[in-house]
């Protein structure tokens, strides 16, 4: 959800989900065993754009920070611990947007997340990165 300030400013509340897993072995209560592990995210974020309108296109940059409400469960011969955490980071990217006409838009955005949220999960506390790339297309309705 968004708001147009100026044709050159704007800003955007955000609200969305991402997940990730892997596996692996580790030792919990002092027994090495396989484990796979499962991180999601669920952020809430505000931005501001920068806007340069051409035509019937948008360029602009994005920068912004959130609330991520994180979980991490690690799963094991012995168990399924998990744990939750909320971290507060920013981010940075760019956008393309296409006005198809007046109310309906095309675009793709590339944003980057600095986000560590710390865990501790059958006695291992530790940083789980889920910083990095995320890259959206987008068919929007503006009304």
């Amino acid at each position: 959800m968004g708001h147009y300030f100026t044709p050159n400013i704007a800003a955007e509340l955000g609200l969305g989900y991402f997940a990730t897993n892997g596996s692996g072995s580790g030792t919990f209560d002092g027994v090495t065993s396989a484990a796979t592990g499962d991180v999601y995210a669920i952020p809430l974020t505000l931005a501001l754009k920068a806007i340069y309108p051409i035509d019937k296109w948008e360029i602009y940059a994005i920068g912004g920070a959130g609330a991520y409400f994180c979980n991490a469960k690690v799963s094991y011969s012995g168990g399924s611990p998990s744990n939750s955490n909320t971290v507060f980071e920013g981010f940075l990217g760019g956008v393309v947007d296409y006005n198809i006409d007046r109310n309906w838009f095309l675009g793709v955005e590339g944003t980057y997340l600095w986000a560590k949220p710390q865990f501790t999960i059958a006695d291992v506390s530790g940083d789980v990165a889920i910083d990095g790339w995320t890259v959206t297309g987008t068919l929007g309705f503006r009304f």
